[in-house]
């Protein structure tokens, strides 16, 4: 191939050839004068800006400026537009205060008496004690020690959170019916096996594994009523307290299918608008936040029902979680600055020894063998623009249980069981961001985290990019290494630079690393940030902005100004100056509306004849002169 642009020639035959002062354009062979203008269209494209163009200053580069994360993640390509304040995945790595991208808070986990599986309880009584089960067996965290009491024998296992009624604690047990909990012991009413519970109306409500509503005054449990039955074709999830059309508090029953709203007045459960097509993860999570909206889970799809509309706004918007992620929601708990979302990392059948799936969330009752996961499990925070995941299991070998909020102890922290141990992450009591918490020492962070940007072509797909430097802003704050790494269409990972102290830091893209910035070309370009902690654990890398300053490639597209002399008396081999002139005339009209073949030399193109103008002798001369303007139009 001769040139990028030109038409591939001599790979199977010899290739066309003009000649001397001859040009061969659409089959005819053309006479030309000896020398001819040839022009690159070819220009520096205008500067385009992606992000906050206040944090960018240059007239002349384009820029795609990361200062804000705030959208959250599930972008592995970057659209044309609407994923500014967006990126693919992040680990370890705080995403949602503009201008202030850091490692995460830091995650504990604990054992405790045995190594069954771990569900968060509760506060109990009041806010004096957390407490969490393992198994059949509940305990009490001590904060001072930083460890799990020896725990008391429950009688059976429980299955959801537990509700605090007229002093003693009430606690799911599905099948096995409820467990109630004075602090020292425990009895259990098998009569009703309640698989979720709350409190309305200074009444204690439960949702039995068959579907019924039975409502406990304080004295007695009302008996199950048809009325208050859930069709036996519908799994029972759990109850959520919302607000009915009127505004006033109502009690909601959440199914595999739809959602029942609880009339007490008649009374009578009636099923609401909101269904949804069915789907085996259906319903497994459900929570009210913020008091305005209601959000069901499905897979890990999220539904928001305000009372009146429902909205999709869950994990598997745009691209979806990485596919190590993928799973189902299985919990939900309303944080203050956020929802937060527990995720069982997907099943599989592959290399089980049972076929069976289980739509709980754990084991219940009796002994039974899971199939192996395939996936990782994770938790991920909504926020009310997008989702930042805040944990994510280390292997695929667990199930997550319930997530929760404490405040137990004075705290203020969130709790979830996963593969039989409990995991605590303090969340910041006075909602300060994270360079308020370095400045005073009050944050314990991560050691490590990274985040990928997602690839973007900067909403120029079929352009190739000329990528410069880029340009690091870090906080004053800014404690440990950052180091960024690049890959495009056309390189692996490679690492591009470090920024290890406060301030601005250009980082510029010379890949053969001879010390010249000679720049590197790609269609789409995707970054890893790497964070390190290299001072205390009190202290993190800050990142104000990263600025990946580039140019927009334009396509080089010849042209050319062919000046034709038709002044011969005869012929140019076998056609005379009129019929050459009337056919580069033609070329020019609708009448033939096709892009032609140009040789010059042993090169070809494929071009069009923009113009044609000239001058010709009157009477019987036939000779004349042409001039024609000739532009490539290259397949790319």
């Amino acid at each position: 191939m001769s040139g990028p642009y030109e038409t591939p020639l001599g790979e199977l035959s010899p290739p066309e050839r003009a000649g001397w002062r001859e040009i061969i354009l659409a089959g005819w062979s053309i006479p030309i004068r000896d020398m001819f203008p040839k022009v690159q269209l070819a220009r520096w494209a205008p500067k385009v800006t992606q992000g906050d163009y206040t944090l960018d200053s240059d007239d002349l580069i384009s820029a795609d400026i990361k200062s804000d994360f705030t959208g959250g993640g599930q972008i592995h390509r970057h659209r044309p537009s609407g994923t500014t304040q967006r990126f693919g995945d992040a680990t370890g790595i705080d995403t949602e205060h503009p201008q202030q991208l850091a490692r995460r808070t830091a995650t504990y986990v604990s054992s405790g008496p045995n190594s069954d599986a771990a569900m968060p309880l509760g506060d109990y009584p009041g806010r004096d004690h957390f407490w969490a089960s393992f198994g059949s067996t509940i305990s009490q965290w001590n904060p001072m020690t930083n460890a799990w009491s020896a725990g008391t024998a429950l009688g059976a296992v429980p299955t959801d959170k537990g509700v605090e009624y007229q002093g003693n604690f009430w606690i799911p047990a599905s099948a096995s019916g409820i467990i109630k909990w004075n602090g020292t012991a425990a009895t259990i009413d098998a009569t009703v096996t309640a698989i979720s519970l709350l409190i309305w109306d200074q009444k204690l409500v439960a949702l039995t594994t068959g579907g019924a509503l039975r409502i406990y005054d304080g004295t007695t449990w009302s008996a199950a009523a048809a009325d208050l039955t859930l069709p036996g074709s519908m799994i029972p999830r759990s109850l959520v307290l919302f607000r009915d059309p009127s505004g006033n508090p109502a009690v909601y029953l959440v199914t595999d299918e739809d959602l029942w709203v609880y009339d007490p007045l008649i009374p009578k459960i009636y099923r609401t608008d909101v269904q949804f097509p069915y789907h085996p993860d259906h319903g497994l999570a459900a929570s009210k936040w913020r008091s305005t909206d209601l959000y069901i889970a499905v897979g890990v799809g999220v539904h928001m029902y305000n009372g009146s509309v429902v909205s999709a706004v869950g994990l598997d918007r745009n691209d979806g979680l990485p596919a190590s992620l993928r799973g189902a929601i299985v919990d939900f708990a309303d944080e203050y600055n956020g929802l937060m979302a527990l995720v069982r990392g997907e099943q599989s059948e592959e290399g089980a020894t049972t076929t069976i799936l289980m739509d709980e969330t754990m084991v219940y009752d009796d002994p039974i063998v899971m199939p192996e996961r395939k996936t990782i499990s994770s938790l991920h925070r909504y926020n009310g623009q997008g989702w930042h995941k805040v944990w994510q299991s280390t292997d695929a070998a667990g199930t997550p249980t319930k997530v929760m909020v404490s405040r137990a102890d004075g705290q203020y922290e969130l709790w979830w069981g996963y593969a039989g141990r409990m995991y605590r992450l303090p969340l910041r009591r006075g909602f300060h961001n994270p360079e308020q918490g370095a400045e005073a020492g009050i944050d314990i962070f991560t050691p490590s985290g990274n985040l990928l940007t997602g690839m973007t072509a900067h909403g120029m797909n079929g352009f190739d990019k000329l990528a410069s430097h880029l340009v690091v802003t870090a906080s004053d704050q800014h404690v440990g290494d950052v180091e960024y790494w690049w890959h495009t269409d056309r390189r692996g990972w490679t690492q591009l630079g470090t920024v290890s102290s406060p301030g601005v830091h250009v980082l510029p893209f010379d890949p053969d690393g001879d010390g010249f910035a000679e720049g590197d070309p790609y269609a789409w370009i995707e970054f890893d940030y790497r964070f390190r902690q290299t001072g205390g654990e009190t202290t993190t890398p800050l990142i104000e902005s990263a600025v990946e300053k580039f140019i927009k490639l334009a396509h080089p597209v010849d042209s050319w100004t062919f000046d034709i002399p038709l002044d011969f008396p005869e012929t140019w081999k076998g056609r005379g100056p009129q019929e050459i002139a009337d056919f580069l005339d033609e070329l020019t009209s609708d009448l033939a509306p096709r892009f032609h073949k140009l040789i010059i030399g042993d090169r070809s193109y494929r071009v069009r004849v923009a113009q044609a103008q000239g001058q010709s002798a009157s009477g019987s001369d036939k000779r004349s002169l042409r001039k024609i303007n000739v532009l490539e139009v290259p397949l790319q």
